[in-house]
């Protein structure tokens, strides 16, 4: 974590801005700001386990970064279906990043 997690949130992710993880213990360790979402220190989390996405639009997250089977048990398959995109990889740690989807966006518009 301290070797790929770290770098990539502090590198791409604005001190200011929230980012969630559900392996949040380096990051929540190093900077503020940080939503953990397996539910270990965030019981609330676990009653959103399966709206993940919803959860975090709620919660102003923007940024989530975290082992890609995580991204994909919390974002489903498919995260860019829910506006997140991928930021940057460094071995097995995702970064994304959320965009709200525009109507113009959503296929079969605009």
């Amino acid at each position: 974590m301290l070797r790929q997690q770290w770098p990539l949130v502090e590198a791409n992710v604005p001190p200011e801005a929230w980012v969630a993880a559900g392996q949040s213990g380096t990051i929540g360790f190093m900077r503020d700001r940080v939503l953990n979402l397996d539910g270990r220190v965030n019981a609330t989390a676990l009653e959103h386990q399966q709206d993940m996405p919803a959860y975090l639009r709620e919660k102003k997250v923007e940024w989530i970064c975290d082992w890609q089977g995580y991204i994909e048990k919390y974002l489903g398959p498919d995260p860019e279906k829910f506006g997140w995109h991928l930021v940057k990889q460094d071995g097995i740690m995702f970064l994304y990043h959320y965009e709200p989807i525009t109507a113009s966006a959503q296929p079969g518009r605009g």
